[in-house]
């Protein structure tokens, strides 16, 4: 388990929103802090959060320790509470990270996100906040774009010398290993040092020689069988 010392503060951590979070979260190995307006409430959703991840280094606090306890805090209270919540810790959260968000409905604060259709905002904060301190956040310097200027040179000067020279099987078969080579390592960079890698172009590349490779064939030789038979 990953070891994170940043302290994520839940204000409100014993809803159904804050309970979720604490889970993700202490999964990912971060220290929990649960906030509530009673020791006891907060008391319970940590024990709750150690019967589900017994490893967790989780503390129960009220909202007004827990928010200056926490280097990260998540207000997660329902939206009629959060003024009154907020003027409660506002000296506490004093140079803080904090998140403050809704997932109701009627206060149109949900998204359309890649992993989800309707995704609350405050989780794509707090999931953008997490990629910046653990540094995982994609990137596409801007030297990517040369570099793939430079592929798709290099890459098709030498398909455009190697393919000609293949029958229509191997032909075939090597325009398909470099689509896998290039989906393959476009798949390994991004994983492993969270770049991101222009795939498309790459792909129709390999697409495009591979496919007037064969559509050249055929002209050249439908156009011996045509002469071939005139005589």
């Amino acid at each position: 388990m990953a070891d994170h010392n940043e302290a994520i503060a839940i204000l409100g951590g014993t809803g159904d929103l804050g309970t979720g979070l604490a889970i993700r979260w202490a999964k990912a190995g971060h220290h929990i802090i649960i906030g509530s307006r009673t020791q006891e409430k907060a008391d319970k959703a940590v024990a709750d959060l150690r019967a589900i991840s017994p490893t967790t280094q989780a503390d129960a606090m009220v909202n007004a320790a827990a928010a200056a306890a926490g280097q990260i805090v998540v207000l997660t209270v329902p939206a009629e509470h959060q003024l009154a919540t907020l003027a409660g810790v506002k000296e506490q959260l004093k140079g803080k990270i904090a998140l403050i968000g809704t997932t109701a409905p009627g206060l149109e604060d949900l998204r359309s996100t890649p992993v989800e259709g309707v995704y609350p905002g405050v989780e794509v904060h707090a999931n953008l906040i997490a990629g910046m301190i653990n540094r995982t956040l994609k990137s596409k310097p801007g030297y990517i774009l040369a570099a793939e200027v430079a592929f798709l040179l290099v890459g098709g000067v030498v398909l455009s010398f190697v393919i000609p020279r293949l029958s229509a099987l191997w032909a075939t078969a090597v325009a398909l290993a470099s689509a896998g080579l290039i989906a393959g390592f476009n798949l390994l960079v991004w994983t492993e040092t969270d770049l991101v890698l222009p795939l498309a172009t790459s792909v129709l590349m390999v697409a495009f020689i591979y496919t007037m490779n064969m559509a050249y064939g055929y002209f050249v030789e439908s156009r011996t069988k045509r002469q071939v038979t005139e005589r």
